[in-house]
């Protein structure tokens, strides 16, 4: 869990709002992260980086993007009943590491 920020933070030095936004920053991730709207973590993405975030923390969000859009590309290409196209989804989102749920049930 990330650190609560204190009132006391928010007037101080260019230094302390800068940590402060770090901070902001970190907790909006994590929690973009745990969610599962794309463009909503790629804009917390964008503001992690901006404002230097941990590159642990911002490799996680990536792979969680990676993970997301594997898993909509996934669910797209399974009602299209394109076997072909349906391999390679599948491939992807096993690269993504997709759950084994989600990728039974586009295998049908």
């Amino acid at each position: 869990a990330l650190p609560r920020v204190s009132n006391s933070a928010r007037g101080g030095s260019a230094a302390s709002k800068m940590r402060l936004r770090t901070l902001e920053a970190a907790r909006a991730l994590a929690e973009a992260i745990g969610g599962g709207d794309e463009a909503l973590l790629e804009a917390a993405l964008s503001e992690a980086r901006m404002a230097s975030v941990q590159t642990s923390v911002v490799e996680e969000g990536e792979d969680a993007l990676r993970r997301l859009g594997a898993e909509r590309q996934l669910l797209e290409v399974a009602v299209t009943g394109d076997e072909q196209q349906l391999t390679v989804a599948l491939a992807i989102a096993k690269d993504a590491s997709v759950s084994v749920a989600k990728l039974r049930e586009a295998e049908g």
